[in-house]
């Protein structure tokens, strides 16, 4: 494909998976197809959710978590989040609107 030098995935496959949401969605269909086919087939997943914004967060998943802020590659970090109350330390609080 680059350089016509040729690849064994496709050029939608590999750019399906710069971004990391349309991975886990694909993964997560992949895990379906393999349930319930016995142990050894078992195609097991660590649950992901992604966020636009900290606006539309809302965190339904399991404790304890970590949770990542930024871009698909280094961000801005990653933090370990114990329980709910820890949860609501890290989202930043909601400014009130100004009256004006």
């Amino acid at each position: 494909m680059y350089a016509n030098v040729p690849s064994v995935n496709s050029l939608s496959s590999i750019y399906m998976f710069c971004e990391r949401p349309i991975v886990q969605g694909e993964l997560n269909r992949l895990a379906k197809l393999h349930k319930g086919k016995g142990p050894d087939n078992e195609f097991l997943l660590v649950p992901q959710s992604y966020f636009a914004s900290y606006q539309g967060f809302f965190y339904g998943n399991s404790f304890p978590a970590v949770v990542k802020v930024g871009s698909a590659h280094a961000g801005y970090g990653k933090m370990k989040v114990a329980n709910h109350k820890d949860m609501e330390v890290i989202l930043p609080r909601k400014k009130p609107k100004s009256k004006q």
